[in-house]
This record gives C-alpha cells, structure tokens and sequence, in this order.
C-alpha cells in the first residue's frame, strides 16, 4: 500500500494542476466577458437563445438553429428570461440535471461534485454550452441499459438534441439486446423531432439543413479559429496536421468505423470484462472518437465515466483520471499552442480502461 502511495500523490497533483489552470482560462474568459456597461452573456448561449427568439418570432436577429430544432424545446423556457438570468439559469439547470444523472447511476456526493468540478463542466458552464444536458442524457442511456432498459432508451432518444454524440448508441443497445431500450429510444427521437414542427411549423427543420449544416461544415472544413482549437475528433486533428478536408475525412471515417467495431465487441460480451463500468469508461471514450465534430466541453459525460471506473478500483484508474484531469484542464493551452490532440487523448483513455480479460467480482 505504502509504494502506491507516491502514485496517488503525483496522480492528484497532475489532476489538480489540470483543474486551475481550467479556473485561470475561465476565469480570464469571464473578465473578458466584463465591460463598464455590465456583463456580457457568453457567446454560446447568446446564439442559441437569440436564435429560438428569432424562431419565436421575438428578435430581428436572423434565425438559426445552432442544433437541431428538437433543441428548441430546451432552449425555450430561458428564453422567457432576461440574458443574463438566462444564462445563470441555464448554467445551474445543466449542472443539476447532470447531477441527479451521476446520482441515478449510483455515484456518492463526493464523487458527483468532483465530476461537477471537472474542467470540461467548467467550460461548458463559463461558454454557455450545452454539453451537460447531453452529456447526463449520455449517462443514463449507457449506464442503466441493463438495469432500466426503458430510462436509458428514452435518455439514448434524447441525445437527438445533439446527434453526433449518439451515433454509438444503436449500436450500444442492439448489441447487449436491449430491443425494450431500442424502441423506447426510437418513440423518443420520433416524438421530440415532431413536436418542433407542429409546434413552430415545418419549416423549423428546412432551416436548419439550409443554414446549420452548412455553417457546421464550414468549422470543420477551414482550419484556424480559436473555437476549432478546442474541438477534440481525430478529423481536427489530421487537419491541424496539414491534411485536406478530403484525407483528413477519410482518416475520420477509418476512426469511426474502428469506434463502431469496438463498442460492438464491448457491448456484445456477456462476462464480466464487459461490466457496466466498464462499458460506460470505453464508450465515452468512443463517442468522442467516432464524430467529426466535437468540443473539450462536451466531455462532462467522460469525467463522470472516470470516476465510476475508478470507484470501482479498475486497473489503470489513477493514471486514466489525471491524464483526464490534466489534458483537459490545460486543452485550451494544449491546443492552442501545440496541436488540438484531443483524439490521442481519447485513444489514450481508450486504451488505460479497455478491459483486456475476465476480471473475478
């Protein structure tokens, strides 16, 4: 025990220095974000709500969906509120339901709020995005495919909001059999993508294959942005890497097919190597890979998978939670400066949790 000791050490320092130098970045984000008149709302959350006011018919602003219009039923009820209220609420509404997600799959208070302390959930929080929402629908979609079969399709249906995070999870239910997770999944991404046209009308959806898509092409495809900085999928990378659009897509495309074969081997076992830990660990790390298009701030799904994994005392736990910590706390230097490497990251992860034999209970 005593010569684990030494590991623990170095294990939480690299994971506490990834968390503060998340808090600098934030916090220098925020101050910008500060002027004399007031506070300025964060960009992220700005667009998505002066988007659904222009939708609504409340703004001048031009209407764009920055996701697919079933992301509207989301954003509505803030947008009743003034920016700034909004914003806040937006902010501790994400928190809490991804809170109340890590609570269902079994984790105690300590654990929930260290995941809540991580630096993808700090970014998300301080940009205004969406990555809690998605990331707690993540959770219980691939955490109680077993022991909720019906909760975890409704949660897999869900994730429509942001579908290039639930590409894995057909594959993930009809793989482990979960037929009463498919259908339920199926009713869910069928109902919330209706109710956006019989709510606004159909025209809703026309838009954003018009305008969303193509603006969504347009970040991957034109390297250079600050914003692509933080974007984590292995086509970012071969980009940054000087590759064309062309051969960086067709290594993403090799990614994801890799990704897709790998969650079916995981979720197809029936021994113990394919335990619920372990499968929520390997397919966060996946889902990351398996897109095109992906942010450091969506990752709240992946640090809450770490710390189940290493509740559990899986081999290779300390050293996956501080690279985790510490990469993604320093992401925005990392990529930045250096190179937006988030999918070796996620191939290291990948690696550190794969359960490579039958473990005894």
């Amino acid at each position: 025990m005593a010569s684990l000791q030494p590991k623990i050490l170095a294990g939480l320092v690299i994971a506490a220095a990834g968390n503060l130098v998340a808090i600098l970045i934030d916090w220098l984000v925020l101050r910008r974000q500060m002027s004399p008149s007031g506070w300025s709302v964060p960009g992220d959350f700005q667009i998505f709500r002066g988007g659904a006011l222009a939708i609504f018919g409340h703004s001048t602003m031009v209407g764009q969906l920055m996701y697919p219009p079933p992301f509207l039923l989301l954003i509505a009820p803030f947008t009743v509120l003034p920016p700034e209220a909004g914003d806040l609420l937006w902010g501790l509404a994400g928190m809490l339901v991804l809170a109340l997600a890590t609570r269902r799959i079994g984790l105690r208070c300590s654990q929930i709020c260290l995941g809540l302390l991580s630096p993808p959930v700090l970014y998300c929080v301080t940009m205004g995005q969406s990555g809690l929402f998605v990331s707690a629908a993540l959770l219980l979609a691939l955490a109680l495919a077993d022991e909720a079969p019906v909760l975890a399709g409704i949660a897999a249906g869900c994730v429509i909001i942001k579908p290039q995070f639930g590409l894995l999870l057909p594959i993930c239910l009809i793989a482990a059999r979960q037929w009463r997770a498919v259908a339920a999944a199926a009713v869910t991404v069928g109902v919330l993508c209706a109710l956006p046209a019989l709510l606004f009308g159909p025209w809703v959806w026309k838009l954003f294959y018009s305008a969303q898509l193509g603006a969504a092409r347009g970040v991957v495809a034109n390297p250079g942005t600050f914003p692509e900085h933080m974007m984590i999928t292995p086509f970012i990378l071969f980009r940054a890497l000087g590759m064309t659009a062309h051969g960086a897509g067709l290594f993403q495309a090799m990614a994801s097919l890799l990704a897709i074969a790998a969650c079916w081997s995981i979720w197809s076992r029936g021994d113990e190597s394919a335990q619920t830990v372990d499968r929520l660990a390997v397919t966060s790390c996946l889902v990351a890979l398996v897109t095109p298009y992906g942010y450091v701030y969506d990752l709240p799904v992946l640090a809450v998978a770490l710390l189940a994994y290493g509740a559990k005392q899986r081999p290779g736990w300390l050293a996956a939670v501080a690279i985790f910590w510490g990469a993604t706390g320093a992401y925005g230097l990392i990529s930045t400066f250096i190179l937006p490497a988030g999918a070796l990251l996620m191939i290291a992860l990948l690696l550190a949790v794969w359960p490579t034999r039958i473990r005894a209970r």
